[in-house]
């Protein structure tokens, strides 16, 4: 009751933040939920205080706490607009780095996997596919354990899209990019040696390079074909 009545004043949130973030895993399911429905139907100020809570005490979270809160937001994802749905990515991205923070693998895992389907559910507008990327990409540059085998998996996660001519491959081009040029940021020189290495190593496994210039034309004969039948003049 205490929070329903107060969950709109700054003062008040941040207090809030404090016990539920001690709390944390103690939290019940039923506890969790009831936090989350709180901002059901109010304003986006309101909402926006309840996602703080919630991400500011995700780092204490268990697995399951996690697996609950995936469920919650897949949940409001299916009934929002699309400016709830930029929210949600948004909160997506600091549980994730919450979790980074804390250490916790598994729920980093399953936050970037969350992140991962959200930007390939169909039909969704291309600034939300690019916000659940940058998340994604955020999350993973701030992970310190496991970061090489996450990175190294998401590479071929977007080799994988490519290959298969999803209506993600040009995001999935970008992302590729993206966790391709983290291998290079800035660090020791026998890193960064390490990096080359292990990015010359999936190039050769992969063929990434070939597989890019293939899409490349393949992108450019559509294009070609979708503007000869629209009779329209080809530029050249």
């Amino acid at each position: 009751v205490a929070l329903e009545g107060n969950i709109d004043q700054v003062q008040y949130t941040d207090r809030i933040k404090a016990i539920v973030e001690f709390l944390g895993p103690r939290l019940s399911s039923e506890e969790l939920t009831n936090i989350w429905n709180l901002g059901e139907g109010e304003n986006s100020h309101v909402q926006d205080n309840v996602y703080g809570i919630i991400a500011a005490a995700a780092s204490k979270f268990s697995l399951a706490q996690f697996e609950l809160l995936n469920k919650l937001i897949k949940g409001k994802w299916l009934e929002s607009n699309d400016r709830i749905r930029e929210k949600l990515l948004q909160l997506i991205g600091q549980i994730g780095k919450e979790a980074v923070n804390s250490k916790q693998v598994k729920p980093v895992q399953a936050i970037l996997q969350l992140l991962w389907e959200m930007a390939h559910i169909p039909e969704i507008p291309k600034h939300l596919v690019e916000r659940a990327f940058a998340e994604h990409l955020a999350t993973i540059n701030e992970m310190t354990l496991n970061k090489d085998a996450i990175r190294r998996q998401y590479v071929l996660n977007c080799v994988d899209d490519i290959k298969r001519t999803t209506h993600c491959v040009l995001p999935a081009v970008k992302q590729l990019y993206a966790i391709c040029k983290s291998y290079s940021g800035k660090g020791m020189s026998m890193y960064n040696k390490a990096n080359k290495a292990t990015l010359g190593e999936l190039n050769k496994q992969h063929e990434i390079v070939k597989l890019l210039s293939t899409s490349l034309n393949k992108s450019h004969a559509k294009g070609v074909e979708v503007t000869k039948k629209l009779g329209l003049p080809l530029k050249p």
